[in-house]
Formats: C-alpha cells, sequence, structure tokens
C-alpha cells in the first residue's frame, strides 16, 4: 500500500508534547493510495482529523446506510453496527488526555474508515513497556469484504493501523498497539502479526503487536 511520509521530522516536535485535550490535525504520514474496486485503480486519500461533526455527518449518519448489494457471508447487523463515533469522542475527549481522532477521507469528501487511539496503553508482554492503545477502529461497511459484493476501496483498515503504529513509534513506544478486538475483527489483526494475550472481556478479546512486529511492518511499508 503505497504511503506518503512527511519528509521534516521535526513535524513533530508538538505531537510529542501536546497540551491536556488538545486534538490535532497534523499526522506523520500525510496520504496513501486506496485500491478502488469497481475500476481496479489507485485513488488518493487523506488522513485526517476526525471531528464530533465529521463524524455525525459521515459516519454515524451515513455508514448504515448501506443498502448492497451485500457479501453473501454478511452478518446483520455487524458487531460495529451499534457504535456511535460521536459519543466515544466525547466521552473520550473527557477521559484521555492524549487522543487522537483519525479518518480516512478521499477526495469526494467521503469518509472512508475512523480510528480513535490514545497513550492509555501498557504492554502485556513487556511489563512495564507502553503502548498505544487503540480503542476502536473500523471501515466504512461499503468497504468491507466481509460485507459488500464489491467493496469500494481496500486498504483502508490497513492505513488507519500503519498511521497507529506510526504514532506509536514517534511517541516512544516502538510501535507497540494494544487493543480488545470485536470476535469478527480478530482474523484483521491477526492477519498483521498481533498476538493474542489470553485476556477476554465481554467477548472482546485483548491482541498485543509486539514492538519487533511492528518495526519489521513499517520497514516493509518503508516508513521507517
Amino acid at each position: 500500500m503505497p504511503i506518503q511520509i512527511l519528509e521534516n521530522i521535526r513535524d513533530f516536535a508538538y505531537v510529542l508534547y501536546p497540551t491536556k485535550h488538545e486534538v490535532y490535525d497534523d499526522f506523520p504520514l500525510e496520504g496513501l493510495s486506496l485500491k478502488h474496486g469497481p475500476t481496479k485503480t489507485l485513488v488518493a486519500a487523506k488522513f485526517v482529523q476526525l471531528t464530533k461533526a465529521m463524524a455525525f455527518r459521515e459516519v454515524d449518519g451515513s455508514w448504515w446506510k448501506f443498502a448492497g448489494p451485500f457479501s453473501p457471508n454478511a452478518k446483520h447487523p455487524a458487531e460495529d453496527e451499534h457504535w456511535k463515533w460521536v459519543h466515544y469522542i466525547r466521552k473520550l475527549r473527557k477521559r484521555e488526555i492524549f487522543l487522537r481522532c483519525v479518518a480516512i477521507r478521499t477526495e469526494d469528501g467521503r469518509v472512508q474508515g475512523a480510528a480513535i487511539y490514545s497513550r492509555a496503553g501498557a504492554s502485556h508482554f513487556e511489563p512495564g513497556k507502553r503502548a498505544l492503545y487503540l480503542h476502536y477502529l473500523a471501515t466504512a461497511p461499503r468497504c468491507r469484504a466481509n460485507f459488500a459484493k464489491q467493496p469500494l476501496y481496500s486498504g483502508v483498515g490497513e492505513g488507519l493501523l500503519i498511521l497507529a503504529i506510526t504514532h506509536s513509534l514517534y511517541w516512544g513506544y516502538e510501535g507497540r498497539v494494544i487493543l480488545f478486538s470485536l470476535p469478527d475483527a480478530v482474523k484483521f489483526y491477526l492477519k498483521y502479526d498481533f498476538q493474542k494475550t489470553g485476556i477476554v472481556e465481554d467477548r472482546m478479546i485483548q491482541l498485543e503487536l509486539p514492538s519487533n512486529v511492528a518495526q519489521k511492518l513499517l520497514k516493509k511499508e518503508a516508513v521507517i
């Protein structure tokens, strides 16, 4: 997946030392290319800050209006269909000091995927080490191979994951990412060599991306 990287690493100066509850619109990765399903061509997309207004209009108010055609394996309702992104942004901003709310937006202005993460994580496999905590990550239903018969774009989930791993690296966490995954999403994370910690809470399965695996992935993507 082609990734565009900021050339000047000094652009990270104020990312490393943010003030309380500030949400940013700067990114270590400027953009990416997504594969357009109908035409099989690459199209440009951008990483942007996911605001409450954008989440209300383009995610909560739009994603689940997708009317098909559906994949034969599509599950109704999807596991995350009840997620309310505006609520999550509002709630986590009150609780987390360092919060990132991000999205991938194509040139038509539509949000194709979103993620929320913070510095609240602690490594399970490397006790005493910090990790980026991935609170939420999802692609638009129209872009899911297990939901849409012909996904509109591919590479959305991977792009958001690479962005989160890159932030973990630049925040000093060596690329470590930890999260609790919905059961149906575990397969996605295992594809990138996340490891199960053995902890399960309310059907949510804890996974961690160790630092050595994270850096190997970033090298493969030519991020580092």
